[in-house]
């Protein structure tokens, strides 16, 4: 759940982002828990067999990693949410304040505003009976900005349809999206993850993409799942004597899933340690480059300011990579016609549709890191190329 109403006053209504709560706590607890079974694994289990003997060893790993998880918990959300999101019908705006950012505040006008909807999410949990295992789905009602450019940010959950679309009326009734609002110059000069070149006429924003603790958990999970698979195989030879083609088939089958997730990580942590990326602004075209350490270009696209439609952030609290939508009018107007439901049609039309899309990927950028990219992005597109996006 993202925020909680905090302040709701006739000029000022704030949302302020809600605790880890007991989530916190049950990382710690369950870690406690398997770090101490492992230890008494251990300790009183001598030459155990299959499947105890992996046990011994998976038990206190799984248990450091709850218990790091658990005491990061609290850093990562003030990483990945803002602490306020404030609409102030005064000034005409929304504040979004984030401490744990390098740039701490940023806003949204009421004129960028289009309305206030929700969405439906749908969470898949599995349950044990007499009769068999079953997959049981539900869901969940979601309360959105909804911005001009197509962009969207999360301000609340709730759990039925009815309670959802009462508070899009309480913030259509409370916000006044007409008032005329007062804009503050972007100072972009806070971060220093990415870097600007402005020389007027033209400007360049670009930026790397850090691989961070990525080699860390992939090194993690790999010994893990590789790790199962060993018991896995090692009780079935205990069991059958030895092993099934049933147990290849889908040994190799899970084997090729597991290459090819891995496989497309590595190459993408790859590509980032290697890759300078950037968007140029001219008096004609927005370029999206990507160039390698030496300053040659092994891409570019070129999008013709006549037909540049909307420069889009989103922020939703269950992504935490911030992407960045060029979007041109015929894209916009195939966006528009997409009707959500929880469809395979859609969730495939979707898919195509997000996928020709051309998007920034800004790792490590908080949301209001990447909200002040997309501003400047649309206050030099106007300034340069004398064109007016969403």
């Amino acid at each position: 759940m993202p925020f909680k109403i905090a302040i709701a006053e006739p000029n000022r209504i704030v949302f302020t982002r809600r605790s880890s709560g007991c989530g916190r706590f049950l990382f710690l607890f369950a870690g406690f828990v398997f770090i101490v079974t492992g230890i008494a694994l251990l300790i009183y289990v001598d030459d155990a067999g299959m499947p105890l003997s992996v046990m011994q060893y998976l038990f206190p790993v799984f248990g450091l990693i709850a218990v790091f998880a658990g005491i990061q918990l609290p850093a990562l959300e003030r990483r990945n949410t803002p602490d306020e999101i404030i609409f102030d019908n005064e000034n005409g705006r929304v504040q979004i304040d984030q401490q744990m950012s390098d740039i701490k505040r940023g806003y949204i006008y009421y004129d960028e505003i289009e309305d206030f909807r929700f969405k439906v999410k749908r969470t898949k949990s599995n349950s044990s009976s007499r009769s068999g295992t079953s997959t049981r789905s539900s869901y969940s009602y979601h309360v959105y900005l909804q911005k001009k450019d197509g962009g969207e940010w999360e301000l609340l959950r709730r759990n039925s349809e009815g309670d959802a679309v009462a508070e899009v009326e309480k913030l259509r009734g409370m916000v006044t999206l007409n008032a005329i609002p007062r804009r503050v110059e972007p100072d972009m000069r806070g971060s220093q993850k990415f870097t600007i070149s402005d020389y007027g006429n033209k400007a360049e924003i670009h930026w790397r993409n850090r691989i961070g603790y990525g080699p860390v958990f992939m090194i993690g999970f790999c010994a893990i799942f590789l790790t199962i698979a060993y018991a896995i195989f090692q009780m079935s030879r205990e069991v059958d004597g030895g092993i099934s083609v049933f147990f290849y088939l889908v040994g190799g089958f899970i084997g090729i899933i597991f290459i090819f997730v891995i496989g497309g990580n590595i190459l993408k942590m790859i590509k980032n340690s290697r890759t300078v990326y950037a968007v140029s602004v001219s008096s004609s075209t927005l370029d999206y480059l990507e160039r390698d350490l030496a300053g040659r270009i092994n891409k570019s696209i070129q999008f013709p300011m006549s037909d540049l439609h909307a420069i889009s952030f989103s922020f939703d609290t269950d992504q935490t990579m911030r992407k960045i939508f060029i979007y041109t009018h015929d894209q916009f107007r195939k966006k528009q016609t997409l009707t959500p439901s929880l469809s395979l049609t859609f969730i495939k039309e979707m898919y195509e549709f997000y996928k020709s899309l051309v998007s920034l990927e800004l790792q490590d950028l908080t949301a209001v890191e990447a909200l002040a990219v997309e501003t400047y992005l649309q206050q030099r597109i106007r300034d340069i190329g004398n064109t007016t996006v969403a």
